[in-house]
């Protein structure tokens, strides 16, 4: 990855909500002042510039998932491609987790900010000072290693302590919900994107899918329990969703017991298609040949 500069290990940076994004952003906005004029457009405390159509990416990441190594890869390279191909000048992004203590009612992103503008048209065009295309290149990287790139590292580190993990519980429908109910989100203007990755399976006290008999119907039916009144999401018109849905081993049998692939994928599609999706996309992450296990999925 020609992007890619390792600078060691650097988990000990992730330590609040955009990692305060005001350490990092000291050079970088000071740099957009000493470039501005009076009349211009300022970023806020996240870089945000203002924009009333501004485009919005969430990525949910489930950190009850074991990923394997070939997951893991492909996870990485997914990471690179939503910051370097994906995200559009001036682009809020918000990477949302499931780790032991970010789960709540009310969610709240390990990371918030926006792109840096990729050229120095689209700064013209949000009426903020100018900066040379090479300023603008040494933003972006600066942002990918040390706020973007550092999550990842410390969220896919198989090493990583019980505080990045969560061992209890699974409960994607309600963080989806709250990930529905965030400012500007679900009622935004611009383009809107929601990211997940996970295996789909739901793990809480009033549903435990492939765990529990009849936990996962098909999702008409399970939308009539009073459950799903509970945990319904609000709507997500306009919202494209694209699904990393991590296979998981021995659907079927064992702990998977009471579902299969087809089924979760099934269930995922009609949820989000009923939230009123823009468009839903369910890419399946393979896992690795498991020898142990007789073969690969």
């Amino acid at each position: 990855m020609a992007r890619r500069k390792r600078r060691g290990n650097k988990a000990s940076q992730i330590k609040t909500v955009a990692y305060g994004f005001g350490a990092f952003l000291i050079a970088g906005t000071a740099g957009y002042l000493a470039l501005s004029n009076l009349g211009k457009a300022q970023p806020n405390a996240i870089g945000c510039l203002p924009d009333p159509r501004q485009a919005q990416t969430v990525v949910f990441l489930d950190a009850s998932v074991g990923y394997d190594q070939s997951q893991t890869r492909d996870l990485r390279k997914i990471a690179e491609d939503i910051y370097w191909r994906a995200l559009h000048s001036n682009e809020r992004l918000r990477l949302i987790t499931t780790e032991e203590q970010q789960i709540a009612s009310v969610v709240t992103p390990r990371v918030d900010f926006c792109r840096t503008a990729s050229d120095p048209r689209d700064l013209e065009r949000l009426g903020a000072a100018s900066a040379t295309p090479a300023y603008l290149a040494k933003e972006a990287q600066d942002a990918f290693e040390n706020l973007y790139e550092p999550f990842f590292d410390e969220f896919l580190n198989p090493d990583a302590g019980p505080a990045h993990r969560q061992v209890r519980e699974s409960p994607i429908l309600e963080q989806i919900q709250s990930i529905s109910r965030l400012p500007g989100f679900g009622d935004g203007g611009g383009n809107r994107r929601l990211v997940v990755i996970s295996d789909g399976i739901q793990n809480t006290p009033e549903a435990q899918f492939c765990h529990v008999r009849g936990a996962l119907p098909a999702f008409d039916t399970f939308a009539t329990r009073p459950y799903f009144e509970r945990v319904r999401p609000h709507d997500l018109s306009g919202v494209k969703v694209t699904f990393y849905m991590a296979i998981q081993h021995g659907y079927g049998s064992g702990q998977l017991a009471y579902c299969t692939e087809d089924e979760l994928r099934n269930f995922w599609l009609r949820y989000f298609e009923a939230a009123g999706a823009q468009s839903v996309e369910i890419v399946r992450l393979r896992r690795g040949v498991d020898w142990n296990s007789g073969g690969g999925l």
